[in-house]
């Protein structure tokens, strides 16, 4: 049996030999700073879900360094994109590498398209990168190889963007006179004062008790986590975010058709397990259609409030703030009317089972 003094006096041993290896741990890392990400310039354009973003990297380049530009573009499923060559969208610029990776799917069930060009700038000052147009279809389609040319019948550009272009020369170089060469000078590393490793080791030192303590916490256990929402509660919670944010009075009424479609489908999904997010409205009119049992309420008004959303979203059709205003209360009326039929289905299935002998 150790004595209490004893005990203490090893804890408090510990402790400080936990302090002296973090405070070595920190003298380590903070000898090296880490390299800061090149800075960049980038333009954002957006038009319903379509969104175009246009960056360059570096802001500041020395002159014959290489310049990136990235075009991303984000659509919708079964959508299609073009990206311009690089003569057409960069005209005067030497373009040394152009990649186009395959489009890829990202976690919100969207086609994410890129292109990088690789540019040599032989000039200084202020470059302006020229405007880039990248053109898509506004319809889905469903055989991409039968597109033609004439199917991209829109299109996103974004602003110029402007780069410094540093030279290596400074004010005191001339061409007609060049300077001597002189011997190789090693740059002065600056060394931290004592204060700032000792700073370092503390945050360290706090962060290693922080850590201890959430380990401690989590093999604890019994901590509980909070149901997930009923599909309606969600559901009814994205109306009322989606009304608050005033989309058709601010001119984003494709925009509002689209979210309200989307917080539909996902409740229909969550609700009556329909794979609906996934489906076109046609596809998903003809599973009700076969079989209309699938949801308890009538699905007509459903078909004609998602035939009304997919003319807007597809169909360039401009509804007034009061026709949305109303498509956002079909929506509302459409989830309560389905959670309370299904409540109701629920509460009586017990009574017309029939008892087991």
């Amino acid at each position: 049996m150790i004595p209490c003094g004893k005990g203490r006096a090893a804890r408090r041993q510990g402790a400080w030999w936990l302090i002296v290896v973090a405070s070595g741990l920190a003298v380590g890392v903070g000898c090296r700073p880490p390299t800061p990400e090149p800075s960049r310039v980038e333009d954002v354009v957006e038009r319903g879900p379509f969104r175009l973003v246009v960056s360059v990297t570096p802001a500041e380049v020395w002159v014959g360094d290489p310049l990136e530009i990235d075009v991303r573009v984000t659509t919708p499923q079964r959508h299609e994109v073009v990206f311009p060559d690089a003569p057409t969208a960069l005209p005067g610029f030497d373009v040394s590498d152009t990649r186009a990776p395959l489009p890829i799917v990202t976690a919100d069930d969207e086609r994410e398209w890129s292109q990088t060009y690789v540019l040599d700038v032989l000039t200084t000052g202020t470059v302006e990168i020229p405007p880039i147009t990248v053109q898509y279809t506004s319809q889905p389609v469903d055989d991409p190889s039968a597109l033609n040319e004439s199917a991209y019948d829109a299109e996103l550009t974004s602003d110029p963007l402007e780069v410094s272009v540093r030279s290596v020369l400074t004010t005191q170089d001339s061409m007609m006179s060049p300077r001597g060469i002189t011997g190789m000078h090693a740059p002065s590393i600056p060394r931290w004062p004592w204060w700032v490793y000792f700073a370092i080791g503390s945050v360290i030192v706090v962060l290693i008790f922080v850590l201890a303590v959430v380990v401690r916490a989590i093999a604890g256990g019994g901590a509980s986590t909070a149901p997930p929402l009923p599909p309606e509660i969600w559901a009814l919670r994205a109306l009322r975010e989606l009304a608050a944010r005033g989309l058709a009075t601010h001119g984003a009424v494709r925009e509002h058709y689209y979210q309200l479609s989307e917080i539909v489908r996902r409740y229909v999904e969550g609700k009556f397990r329909l794979a609906a997010p996934e489906m076109t409205t046609e596809e998903f009119l003809r599973v009700l259609a076969v079989d209309e049992t699938r949801l308890p309420t009538d699905p007509r008004p459903l078909a004609e409030f998602l035939e009304a959303c997919d003319l807007v979203k597809y169909a360039a059709f401009e509804p007034g703030p009061d026709d949305a205003e109303g498509a956002l209360e079909k929506a509302r009326a459409f989830v309560n009317a389905s959670a309370a039929a299904a409540a109701a289905l629920d509460a009586e299935a017990p009574a017309s089972q029939e008892p087991v002998a």
